[in-house]
């Protein structure tokens, strides 16, 4: 079990886009030429509680439960406190897991995660340009619907002198669940659209170590 309040300062930030937190924006990835002026004045602060439980039952028998309820925000040019990319508010996981005698192998995993925060179109602009405009007075304060999906898993191992070959079977997003990945503003539609991550997906593989 932990707790924690973190502070962290001296960010960068922008005074040619004031609100926007260049970091969580992938101004670091793609470079900060682009701004006539960056200060370093950003303040980000991340505070919450996180659980972490993993139990075995002899040598076939796992569960694992975790969860983490907390908030991240950062302080803009403005001074105003706005939530930042990853601000799920909760995370959820469950797992458990048997392992057979006979190199059999069974897993499932059920993963949640609150809403993330977005800052949403202003429909009115965007529909007399057709083109996404983001509302400069709702920065980060809009959040996607949470998130939800289940694993399953099935390993069959086999073991020889000086190696072992795993062949496995996995179905992500067992329930096929339409988690959205974001909203944007289609040109073509002439109006918002959703993009879905994606759906139930089966994945075979062999692993093979020596």
């Amino acid at each position: 079990l932990e707790i924690y309040n973190k502070f962290c300062s001296h960010f960068p930030l922008t005074p040619d886009d004031p609100s926007v937190f260049l970091i969580d924006n992938g101004a670091g990835l793609m470079g900060f030429m682009h701004f006539d002026q960056i200060v370093d004045s950003g303040l980000a602060n991340t505070r919450g509680i996180e659980f972490f439980l993993h139990r075995t039952f002899g040598d076939r028998f796992y569960v694992l439960a975790a969860a983490s309820v907390f908030r991240s925000r950062y302080r803009d040019l403005t001074g105003a406190w706005r939530n930042r990319f990853n601000d799920n508010r909760l995370i959820v996981t469950l797992a458990v897991g048997y392992d057979l005698d006979n190199g059999w192998k069974f897993s499932t995993r059920w993963n949640y995660a609150g809403g993330l925060p977005y800052t949403p179109c202003d429909t009115v602009r965007s529909a007399e340009i057709n083109f996404g405009i983001s509302d400069p007075t709702r920065i980060m304060a809009a959040r996607y619907p949470p998130y939800h999906s289940l694993y399953l898993r099935v390993d069959r191992r086999f073991i020889f002198k000086k190696s072992s070959l795993t062949g496995y079977f996995t179905l992500v997003n067992a329930y096929n669940r339409g988690n959205v990945a974001r909203y944007y503003w289609s040109s073509q539609k002439k109006g918002m659209d959703t993009l879905y991550q994606p759906p139930l997906l089966p994945i075979i593989g062999l692993q093979y170590d020596f």
